[in-house]
């Protein structure tokens, strides 16, 4: 009877901790070319902690201006976790303007 509790609560701990670890969602914010020749930042969520992995999302979700349609990404600049600053001054008064 021990042994049936101490594998329920084996197995109880492991399904909680592999159903957090599957649903943690990683910040990126991309310095992006809009189709038309417009310099963006935008924000991007993703499920894989890797910067390429961000890049290639920005790529697929396009980016949508309020009152406007969705427009595609020509070009990535560079894309860094949400909690780093640009290293460019042009891109960091860019990503300061960008409203959240």
């Amino acid at each position: 009877m021990k042994v049936l509790v101490v594998l329920f609560l084996v197995i109880g701990i492991y399904t909680n901790f592999s159903i957090n670890a599957k649903s943690q969602l990683y910040e990126y914010k991309c310095h992006v070319l809009v189709q038309g020749k417009i310099e963006a930042v935008i924000d991007i969520s993703t499920k894989i902690n890797s910067n390429v992995f961000a890049e290639k999302q920005a790529f697929k979700n396009g980016h949508k201006y309020p009152q406007q349609q969705k427009k595609s990404i020509t070009k990535v600049f560079q894309c860094i976790s949400s909690n780093v600053e640009f290293s460019s001054a042009s891109t960091r008064e860019l990503d300061k303007n960008t409203l959240r």
